[in-house]
């Protein structure tokens, strides 16, 4: 039989997540296909990111997080419940920040643009996990040739300064440290000076909606 958790997904004081949950449950509760449980995240006083290994290697170095790890594990499928905000995500959940890097060429080429791009992707792909935090990764070659910039949506700042920590991999590496990461950096033609800086989400609007 299949374990479906329905997780509380607000923890915030006069929250309706709860509620909603438990008519959830009250919704599944007479299948005879499937159990549902109530996971609220509540009753395990999880942190923000404090944990220096990425989850996918299951080393935890918290009581918290053993714990739940431990529930989830015991789960066949979820629903979420989570509060909305500003038509979307509560904001802890929509927080993003968004990390510029720009990379100037010795000389305009544009095969040197696709080499910049390329190593990257390979060094993407050659990571034992994805960096924790990392929603996407979008890359420009200017039309001039003379530059490359690439955009990252991260989760927020403080997932993109601990995937930079030296300890991030557990192997005294953090990203970047790499053999492919460094192989990015010595792509001929690539100029030693660029440019990094982090941006925080204040404001959007959808097409159609001013």
């Amino acid at each position: 039989m299949l374990r479906i958790g329905i997780i509380v997904g607000s923890t915030r004081p006069g929250r309706k997540a709860r509620a909603i949950a438990e008519w959830v449950h009250g919704q599944g509760a007479g299948r005879p296909d499937a159990k549902f449980e109530v996971v609220d995240l509540a009753d395990y006083d999880l942190a923000h990111l404090d944990e220096p290994i990425p989850a996918v290697f299951g080393q935890y170095s918290h009581d918290h997080t053993r714990a739940w790890s431990a529930t989830i594990s015991g789960l066949d499928a979820f629903v979420v419940v989570v509060p909305e905000y500003n038509h979307s995500f509560d904001e802890a959940a929509n927080a993003t920040c968004l990390v510029g890097v720009r990379r100037p060429l010795e000389r305009p080429d544009p095969e040197t643009q696709r080499a910049r791009v390329g190593t990257v992707l390979t060094a993407l792909g050659a990571d034992v996990a994805p960096p924790r935090g990392l929603r996407a990764a979008t890359f420009f070659a200017s039309a001039d040739a003379a530059t490359v910039i690439n955009l990252a949506e991260w989760a927020n700042a403080d997932a993109h300064r601990a995937a930079l920590a030296p300890a991030y991999f557990g192997e005294g590496a953090g990203l970047g440290d790499s053999p492919a990461w460094r192989a990015t950096r010595e792509v001929p033609g690539i100029s030693p000076q660029y440019d990094v800086r982090r941006y925080e989400l204040v404001g959007a609007v959808e097409a159609g909606a001013a």
